[in-house]
């Protein structure tokens, strides 16, 4: 009997050993994931694409996160959770840096390969800097970078898909590409599609930098084809030539009883001349594209570029899609090649589309597309003093950049009932002390427990009216 009391006292601390091991290990696993899932804090108005590269709009500071799978997830408030993916680039717009997330690569002038990790921040955007994210995604810093049809400055994200196009993204662009591409940041050249970087006369292999999945190969055949063509078109003209010779041997020395033959040779002639014809006029080039967007704050600035030497096209078009899915239609001028869209929203994403009607369809076709950016309002609105209740003093500062002509200040309840306006002097505003002004004996009913000062009715150079977001709100 005590031997079986023993043994089942040996078999519980057993187990109990058995548990405590167990919990151990899984406290242990718990605090290192704990560890691992770093945060950082992320200011308002930085720029941020998910993992699929949409933008994503912060207007106040959120919180960056790792998680144990390795991606950042950026929380902007209660079950609203983007992933990032992981090595997200974020640029900080009121401090002009990048930061970049996860491991990642950097690649020097010199040839050498730095694998840095966590959070890198990349203060000077003038410099020189090349990284590989991951697999087919690279960064480029530099103060003017050089793309075939456009150019930009900062920074730029290049995801490359396995065709050897490329996704063009910062705080300014989203382009994708449909042709291979050069990229450059002064004597330094980026050729995408092979993922070669060349620095003078070095040249370095980025797809062996940690591999890559890149299946571009080089087309030669376009080469030949064109070869082959131009020695058929030459045999054709050859033909053209001996027939013409011959028509004008018969057309001197062939009787009236022959006409028939010379007919025949005119005819073959004809025929001919018409084919030429035809294929050439088939072969004429023609093309639509987007060329450069320049955002301001309120506008974008389209270029474009339209050929059309057979006036192929019936209409020319661009539109304009906000981030409500709202669609304004702008049609343009085919010798023109640019456009000036009004009257937007500051720091707003926009999707840019420039399409066409054939004549011989009456269906719209989409040629080229780009997202872009608009400029964050720079404008500050303060109130900075309120005397018995009844007389707010404001302050107004705005900049050259935003183009404003006129406009109000406006008090409210901030639920749009304007309590007092005035007009704003533009002048005074735009001096680097701002204006100020006073609103005297406001009366506002005690229901009221917050005021905003807002920026009203505020027209831009073109005499649009201008949506901004500028206001100050108190507590009353």
């Amino acid at each position: 009997m005590y031997n079986k009391s023993k043994n089942k006292i040996l078999f519980a601390i057993f187990i109990l050993i058995i548990l405590l091991i167990i919990s151990i290990l899984i406290i242990s696993v718990y605090n290192t994931k704990k560890v691992d899932m770093e945060e950082y804090k992320i200011s308002p108005n930085t720029i941020i694409y998910d993992e699929n590269y949409n933008y994503i709009s912060v207007n106040k500071s959120s919180v960056l996160k790792k998680e144990w799978n390795d991606k950042y997830y950026l929380l902007l408030e209660k079950n609203n959770k983007h992933s990032l993916g992981t090595e997200p680039v974020v640029y900080d717009n009121s401090k002009n840096q990048i930061i970049v997330y996860g491991s990642i690569y950097q690649v020097f002038s010199n040839g050498d390969i730095i694998k840095k990790k966590e959070k890198n921040v990349i203060s000077n955007v003038s410099e020189f800097q090349f990284f590989k994210l991951n697999d087919r995604k690279y960064l480029i810093v530099g103060d003017l970078i050089k793309v075939s049809n456009f150019s930009t400055k900062n920074y730029l994200v290049i995801s490359i898909d396995k065709a050897g196009n490329a996704l063009l993204i910062n705080n300014n662009v989203n382009i994708k590409t449909i042709n291979p591409i050069n990229i450059t940041v002064g004597d330094i050249k980026f050729d995408v599609a092979n993922e070669k970087l060349v620095i003078e006369d070095q040249e370095i292999d980025l797809k062996k930098i940690n591999g890559s999945t890149n299946e571009y190969v080089e087309k030669e055949e376009s080469n030949k084809e064109s070869s082959e063509n131009n020695q058929e078109n030459g045999n054709k003209n050859n033909s053209l030539n001996n027939n013409n010779n011959n028509s004008n041997i018969n057309n001197s020395n062939t009787p009236n009883n022959d006409s028939h033959v010379y007919n025949d040779i005119i005819n073959q002639i004809v025929n001919i001349t018409g084919a030429l014809s035809n294929q050439n006029k088939t072969n004429l080039y023609k093309n639509i594209s987007l060329r450069k967007i320049t955002p301001g704050v309120s506008y974008l600035i389209v270029n474009y570029s339209v050929v059309d030497p057979e006036e192929k096209y019936l209409s020319v078009f661009i539109t304009l899609t906000d981030q409500q899915n709202n669609i304004t239609y702008y049609y343009v001028d085919k010798n023109l090649s640019s456009y000036r869209i009004t009257g937007l929203k500051p720091n707003s994403q926009y999707e840019v589309k420039i399409s066409y009607i054939l004549d011989s369809s009456k269906e719209p076709i989409v040629a080229d597309s780009i997202s872009v950016l608009t400029n964050s309002d720079p404008t500050l609105v303060r109130i900075t003093k309120i005397k018995n209740n009844r007389d707010f003093y404001y302050k107004v500062k705005m900049y050259n950049e935003s183009e404003f002509v006129s406009g109000d200040i406006a008090l409210t309840d901030c639920k749009g009932t304007i309590l007092a306006r005035q007009p704003i002097d533009i002048t005074s505003s735009l001096t680097a002390n701002g204006s100020t002004g006073i609103f005297y004996d406001v009366s506002i009913e005690n229901n009221v427990s917050y005021l905003c000062l807002e920026l009203s009715d505020v027209i831009d150079s073109s005499g649009n009216v201008v949506q901004n977001n500028s206001y100050h709100k108190i507590k009353f």
